[in-house]
């Protein structure tokens, strides 16, 4: 699944569903922090930025999902491309996990589903 992909898949889900997905996306954020932190072959500069960057882009993820809670869902999809984009240029680190980070956090949100609605019948 592509980033655009991803974007496409976003939209069309409903404000429910968005939040959901982004707090599965910080989740795995998370995850992906603590492999930068425990690399033995990453620099200790290499790290600090790293973390810095993605700490960032947690923090614009957090105020659109802070939004999305209190129904404010205004240009959602073109804000979340534009912290991607952005903090991706910042962190090689990033740019080279964080689409594995999306497809996997997608990969996450229909596994819940898929039980919730097997669940359901």
């Amino acid at each position: 699944m592509t980033f655009s992909q991803v974007i496409k898949w976003f939209s069309l889900k409903s404000d429910k569903e968005k939040i959901k997905f982004l707090e599965l996306f910080l989740s795995e954020i998370i995850v992906m922090n603590r492999c930068f932190w425990s690399d033995p072959d990453t620099s200790s500069v290499e790290k600090i930025e790293s973390l810095k960057w993605s700490n960032e882009l947690t923090h614009r993820i957090w105020g659109l999902l802070f939004g999305l809670k209190r129904g404010d869902n205004n240009e959602i999809e073109d804000r979340l491309i534009g912290h991607i984009n952005f903090y991706t240029k910042l962190s090689k680190e990033l740019r080279s996990n964080l689409p594995s980070i999306i497809v996997l956090s997608v990969e996450r949100f229909k596994r819940i589903e898929d039980k919730k609605n097997k669940s359901e019948r």
